[in-house]
């Protein structure tokens, strides 16, 4: 009971406690959006840039003509200064939209001095005012930190207020978290362009310019960077953890035998790929293959050429990222057969093992010892691409 009434007085309390802090803020504001018989929409609280206000007086202020034409005299000034565009709708209504306002400040909007109505007649709504605040400069990021962290992980970034990009290179960088050594970023645009095609922007993600080294953590920091309008900093060092880089890996190798394509075997990695490392030396495959082609992708490799699908090969990777790997299976390409014995050498590397799925080979972390494993045929030999292993 004792406990029922504490929390009752306590919401008591804290109600009380909201509403005071509303009726000091009202009390702090003296401005009177409605007085001379005004009305504007909204009327007060936060405004952003995109935002319309529409003001509306008691009588005509503009001769018809001027109705829909751009570019028109606001009538109002706001301190500090809200950039924006007038356009009168109506003879007594106009719409002004905000394009640039000040990183958290306070607003305060009066009628511009001299205002006349249509007749030419002075306008004058005695202590006519409205106030709004501008949202405080913040960077926010929906990235999560990584266990296994790319060595060019792309990090979206979202700010509050137009940034210049150009600042943005300068002031936005990798750090390592044990040493704080700096390593510096570039923009990349919404569309995969990677070029600066434009000067500002309020949504952008940043990679490393180089490969982060392998086994290292980091986090990505946004320190000192500016609106690109009223030039306000901001406000605070911006720490994202970004996570720790992790040695490349095979995420699985399959042999694939569709019935309209020819044979081919594919290697599946954990991250990116240099695709200049796609070439005989660095993926060797034994008994040699006549025709033999390297398709490299993003982060995956398609050989081609004239297998024999009753010959079991050798595949050894020694491709890099950022460590060398060395990779050995075996595997048999014939698809029409109820069942194949598939023989791997697992990796020279500790920490993995391999599992069979249709007929192709996956890889998990675990053992490190030499495993046969039983595959299942199958007449078109596919198997969901993309997949990566599960940790």
């Amino acid at each position: 009971m004792k406990r029922a009434c504490f929390t009752i007085i306590s919401l008591l309390a804290f109600s009380a406690l909201v509403f005071a802090v509303e009726e000091e803020e009202d009390e702090k504001s003296n401005a009177k959006p409605d007085a001379g018989g005004i009305v504007i929409e909204p009327s007060h609280g936060k405004i952003a840039e995109g935002d319309e206000i529409t003001i509306t007086f008691p009588r005509s202020m503009i001769a018809d003509d001027l109705i829909d034409v751009a570019n028109q005299p606001c009538p109002f000034v706001s301190n500090p200064k809200l950039d924006g565009t007038f356009l009168w709708k109506s003879e007594t209504e106009g719409v002004f939209t905000v394009t640039g306002l000040v990183a958290d400040a306070h607003h305060r909007l009066t009628l511009a001095r001299g205002l006349k109505d249509a007749n030419g007649k002075p306008f004058i709504a005695k202590d006519w005012s409205a106030e709004f605040n501008a949202p405080a400069f913040t960077i926010t990021s929906d990235f999560k930190e990584e266990d296994e962290l790319s060595a060019r992980p792309q990090i979206y970034l979202t700010s509050t207020y137009t940034v210049r990009l150009a600042d943005a290179i300068e002031h936005i960088y990798f750090q390592d978290r044990d040493s704080h050594q700096r390593l510096p970023v570039e923009i990349v645009l919404p569309g995969q362009d990677k070029t600066l095609s434009t000067t500002e922007g309020r949504e952008f993600s940043v990679e490393p310019r180089q490969p982060l080294p392998v086994g290292h953590t980091y986090d990505l920091i946004v320190n000192g960077l500016v609106e690109a309008k009223s030039h306000h900093a901001l406000p605070y060092l911006y720490v994202l953890p970004a996570g720790k880089t992790a040695p490349l890996e095979v995420a699985w190798v399959g042999a694939f035998n569709h019935a309209l394509n020819k044979p081919s075997i594919d290697i599946k990695f954990n991250d990116n790929i240099d695709p200049a490392e796609a070439t005989p030396e660095k993926i060797h495959v034994d008994p040699p293959v006549k025709g033999m082609k390297f398709l490299p992708g993003t982060d995956d490799v398609t050989v081609t050429g004239d297998f024999d699908l009753k010959q079991r090969y050798k595949v050894t990777d020694r491709t890099e990222r950022r460590a060398r790997l060395r990779t050995r299976f075996r595997i048999a390409l014939g698809g029409d057969v109820p069942a194949k014995r598939i023989v791997s050498h697992l990796p020279l590397v500790s920490g993995v093992r391999a599992r069979a799925t249709g007929i192709a080979l996956r890889l998990f972390p675990g053992q490190h010892a030499a495993r046969n494993v039983e595959a299942r045929g199958d007449s078109r030999g596919e198997i969901a691409r993309g997949h990566r292993a599960r940790r």
